[in-house]
């Protein structure tokens, strides 16, 4: 954790309450940059390292409405993707940043992804890490790892599938393979990894997610944006772990039908390579935002 590196913490108004913001290295003078996490509903926390990769620059963490320290309204209504993508426009807003850099994780690109097509002029460089971009593709590999697995752990993730199972001892130990596979390879996950696992909103990712990560039911099922790629002008750099459970020939993909995009395959990493490779995501995450303008806040 680098607790200790925040500097200040406060809230700002969204649609349906308010979520807390964190600003590290909040008087460095490089943009800065904003970091949207992922779940649905899992708080910044696991990200919060990224901080010490940056010290040029201020990095600003948020947890989403009804996760973290953010407010929590327990109120379904909120949970959709338009509003997620707002309240990245009413944090800039908050903070006066007319121009700044831009992070996601995970599901967060969804939200990242759709506010550049939205304010492409206020992106200087986004970053998506182990995007989503198509859940058709994202499914379609989901089901290529699951046929890699050994057949006791396969057995039990197609009957969670097929019966909408969720808190079985079975599902839990074939949960357990699949995230020491494909989510964090390191043999102990650091302290953050847990805290945000165990914080995660299970209503909201239920909700916009589901409730098994190879069958998507919530509201963001049908999330399609390859037919935008093509037309996106943003300098965008993603990333992705070597053993993911985001395919690398979909990044791959991704990258090809943008134009001014280059993709980064962390080698020996799976969904967290800034954790389990800090030194070598470091290095790839400061090249690239490497020459952007001076700011300060």
């Amino acid at each position: 954790m680098i607790l200790n590196e925040y500097c200040s913490s406060a809230q700002c108004s969204v649609i349906g309450g308010a979520i807390t913001y964190t600003i590290v290295n909040e008087h460095a003078e490089g943009l800065p940059l904003i970091v949207v996490h992922g779940g649905p509903g899992t708080p910044h926390n696991y990200l919060a390292s990224l901080a010490s990769f940056l010290p040029e620059r201020p990095v600003i963490f948020y947890d989403q409405l009804d996760c973290g320290l953010s407010d929590k309204t327990n109120n379904p209504q909120w949970w959709h993707i338009e509003r997620f993508v707002d309240e990245i426009e009413k944090l800039s807003q908050h903070l006066g940043l007319q121009q700044f850099n831009l992070y996601a994780h995970s599901a967060g690109t969804m939200y990242a992804f759709d506010y550049a097509l939205a304010c492409p002029d206020k992106i200087t460089n986004l970053v998506l890490a182990s995007p989503v971009l198509s859940i058709n593709a994202y499914l379609a590999y989901m089901l290529e790892l699951l046929a890699t697995f050994p057949e006791n752990i396969r057995t039990v993730l197609r009957m969670a599938m097929e019966q909408n199972e969720t808190d079985t001892l079975e599902l839990m130990e074939a949960t357990a393979y699949f995230a020491e596979h494909h989510m964090c390879r390191l043999p102990v996950w650091p302290d953050e990894m847990f805290e945000s696992s165990v914080n995660t909103n299970i209503q909201l990712r239920n909700h916009m997610w589901g409730c098994n990560d190879f069958l998507i039911t919530g509201n963001l099922k049908e999330y399609e944006r390859l037919s935008c790629l093509s037309e996106f002008k943003v300098r965008t750099l993603i990333t992705v772990g070597q053993h993911d459970f985001i395919s690398p020939t979909s990044c791959k993909k991704y990258t090809e039908l943008m134009d001014n995009a280059q993709l980064a395959i962390i080698q020996d990493a799976s969904h967290n390579p800034h954790i389990e490779q800090p030194r070598l995501y470091a290095d790839v995450l400061c090249s690239w935002l490497a020459g952007t303008q001076k700011y300060s806040f």
